[in-house]
């Protein structure tokens, strides 16, 4: 399975059950990385197939380190 089809189908989960995107408008293009791999992972976590919804974890567990950590090492650096 593609990121893309990841993509589309975490917006599809999200659609159903928390629609906070309006799709129409929504461009892949300007949405920051974070977010894209966001909603990738999500789509993957909610994926009938197990190797899938591993990568979804895997993936989620790379933002979460990126948001959280990096910016908090960076935090702690300037200060």
């Amino acid at each position: 399975m593609s990121l893309l089809q990841l993509y589309n189908h975490g917006l599809d989960y999200s659609n159903l059950c928390m629609p906070f995107f309006h799709r129409p408008t929504l461009k892949l293009e300007t949405l920051p990385p974070q977010l894209i791999l966001t909603i990738c992972s999500l789509g993957a976590c909610t994926s009938d197939d197990e190797a899938i919804r591993e990568t979804g974890k895997a993936i989620h567990t790379h933002v979460w380190r990126q948001t959280f950590l990096v910016s908090g090492l960076k935090s702690i650096l300037v200060d």
